[in-house]
């Protein structure tokens, strides 16, 4: 069957050659060099590209064949007509005396087979396991378990499309075109992988998540969710969707700036062609190019976009994959676990019904991370457990996901007070990271200056002076390291490199370093402002340390106005980081005379740190800053 039939579109002369020649390739089983070139032709893929009639067809073959067999022409004249006869099933035609009939609702199996069979099966787990990947054979075998089934599904959908001649022929050949379209994907998705270096191969499983479901084919989809049959349509959406992938690529490389150009111009032919699916699919991988450019509130808006149009597409995949995205951003860029945890429960169902172990893991490490930045230590463990048991269960040996979750399992003990434990988790993800990524890389950086962050918490909480300094410098090694090679891949304009220049700064203090501490804030601060702009609340924590490391110089007035600003800032943002700033602000003004405005706010920041488990110390301090400015009782005058 001609491809454009396979569409769903109408019988033409063009799908006529098409079974012809296909009717002389089988018959003949090895084409003759002679007829080879014509046969080729006569079977293109897009009509355009065929003999422009019947009759220069059969013209053609006639003159390749004439020295050698003077009859052809008639012969394939009337070959022409018992094609054409066949493609359109007509009751009254004769059969063929020889040949035996085939039944055409039989090739949707017959090509899923020669697409998906035995071999192939093999061949996907020799490349997985040769891949020299831990669990190869249970990767291999979880992937051949949904591969079959999807192949199972396409196959009853598509025989049944076929067999089913009551349908609206305008549904049907949009369904068709459905189901070919994950034929396709599914055909690439192999390639793929039979051509993939091991970086890839770790990916395999989630690559195979976004392979079409026949599901979003069925025959009570909307119907403008269903792409078009049109030929010349459906080639513009294969060819966005190679480019949709190369644009991933390209970001992984650096190469931001044209990534978000294609993948802007993937949007546009998707709302042009009306082809809701891959607009979805352009606005979360641009959402993801965002996160990584430092741009959060466009990330943020193209991910709720992409929810939407997810949800109206009924890909119930890519929805619970975005809504985790969001749960990430949220819960840690806008530093708004209550928010990241309310989509967390939007995603829970989706998940638990989708039976995707990946997935599940990824929410269980997503909202274990947001309930860390809401300061509940204990249930972040146990989510990021349970995270963990999952890669441990299904992952492929190192793994981005492994090594993120081992980071946050850090971050969180190290909260219950668990600092040999703490250093041991981030020491394994950083080496994680550099197995996987390479020694300098930023993934590895960043990760490096996570852990520079846990030794400078642990040198904070250190009582005596020796330990104080040497965990200080280790902290700020590891953060020298980490800002380095951040801004050799990132450039300095990176927020990234800010954040490890914020890290510099608050060791800097620590270590009683308060020139290189002030500068390190203010170069952070100015990439922060330029990146998310001067009103931002993600300004708070960086103007909150400048103002620390400010007043520990004695510069009360820049310390004011730095913390002033701060107070603006996290006005709506996380309400204990709010509350340090007010305590800040406060003993500034009490240094500056202001000892009813200074006891005001301190009073105000006390809710906030008696409610965080985490901010014990603070608490203790504020209470005694506090009772220092409590008024002395006059003594009472001695009875008389």
């Amino acid at each position: 069957m001609a491809p454009e039939l396979r569409a769903g579109g109408e019988p033409t002369a063009a799908s006529d050659q098409y079974a012809l020649c296909l009717t002389l390739k089988e018959c003949l089983g090895r084409v003759p060099r002679r007829l080879e070139r014509i046969v080729r032709r006569g079977l293109a893929e897009k009509p355009a590209d065929r003999y422009p009639t019947m009759d220069a067809l059969v013209g053609a073959l006639a003159a390749a064949t004439e020295p050698r067999w003077p009859r052809v022409a008639g012969l394939l004249a009337f070959a022409a007509v018992v094609a054409a006869a066949v493609v359109w099933a007509l009751p009254e035609a004769p059969q063929p005396p020889v040949v035996d009939a085939v039944d055409p609702c039989d090739e949707p199996r017959a090509r899923m087979e020669g697409l998906w069979n035995p071999a192939r099966k093999q061949r996907l787990r020799a490349d997985i396991i040769d891949g020299g990947l831990a669990r190869g054979e249970l990767l291999s075998e979880r992937l051949q378990a949904r591969l079959d089934e999807q192949a199972r599904r396409w196959i009853e959908m598509r025989t049944q499309l076929c067999r089913d001649a009551g349908e609206d022929r305008a549904i049907a050949a949009r369904r068709i075109a459905c189901l070919e379209e994950g034929y396709d994907e599914l055909d690439e998705f192999l390639a793929t992988v039979g051509q993939a270096e091991r970086a890839v191969l770790q990916q395999v499983e989630w690559l195979s998540y976004g392979l079409t479901s026949p599901a979003r084919c069925a025959a009570d989809a909307p119907i403008s969710l269903l792409p078009s049959p049109d030929p010349a349509v459906r080639e513009e959406v294969a060819r966005a969707r190679r480019e949709l992938r190369e644009a991933s690529a390209m970001a992984d490389d650096g190469r931001l700036d044209g990534a978000l150009a294609s993948v802007r111009a993937i949007e546009a032919t998707a709302r042009r062609v009306g082809y809701v699916p891959l607009e979805a699919a352009a606005l979360s991988d641009e959402a993801n190019m965002l996160m990584m450019s430092g741009d959060l509130a466009g990330s943020r808006a193209r991910l709720e976009a992409a929810v939407e149009l997810a949800e109206a597409s009924g890909d119930d995949t890519r929805r619970a994959m975005v809504l985790v995205n969001l749960v990430v951003l949220v819960g840690v860029g806008y530093w708004d676990p209550d928010t990241a945890l309310a989509y967390a429960a939007r995603a829970r169902p989706l998940v638990e019904r989708l039976q995707l172990p990946i997935l599940a893991g990824e929410l269980w490490r997503a909202e274990g991370q947001a309930l860390l930045y809401k300061g509940d230590a204990v249930q972040a463990r146990d989510r990021l457990e349970r995270a963990l048991d999952v890669w441990d269960r299904t992952l492929v040996g190192d793994h981005d996901a492994t090594m993120a979750t081992l980071n946050f399992l850090g971050a969180t003990v190290q909260q219950l007070g668990a600092w040999e434990a703490a250093d041991d988790y981030q020491r394994r993800a950083h080496e994680m990271a550099t197995r996987l990524h390479g020694e300098h890389h930023p993934t590895t950086a960043a990760f490096l200056r996570d852990w520079a962050n846990n030794v400078l918490n642990r040198a904070e909480a250190a009582e005596a002076p020796d330990e104080r300094e040497r965990l200080g410098r280790l902290a700020l090694a590891k953060a020298d390291r980490a800002v380095g090679d951040l801004e050799a891949s990132l450039g300095p304009e990176n927020p990234e490199v800010a954040q490890g220049q914020l890290t510099r700064c608050r060791t800097l203090w620590v270590l009683q370093e308060l020139g290189s501490a002030a500068s390190a804030c203010e170069q952070a601060l100015a990439v922060l402002r330029r990146a998310h702009g001067a009103d931002s609340p993600l300004l708070t924590e960086s103007l909150l340390v400048l103002g620390v490391v400010q007043h520990a110089r004695g510069e009360l007035g820049p310390a004011h106005a730095a913390l002033a600003e701060a107070l603006t800032r996290g006005a709506t943002g996380d309400p204990t980081l709010l509350a340090d700033v007010q305590f800040e602000l406060a003993k500034v003004l009490g240094q500056l005379g202001q000892s009813r405005r200074a006891v005001e706010l301190a009073r105000t920041a006390r809710p906030a740190l008696a409610a965080d488990a985490r901010t014990g110390k603070t608490l203790a301090e504020l209470d005694a800053w506090l009772a220092a400015r409590r008024p002395a009782r006059r003594a009472r005058p001695p009875a008389k």
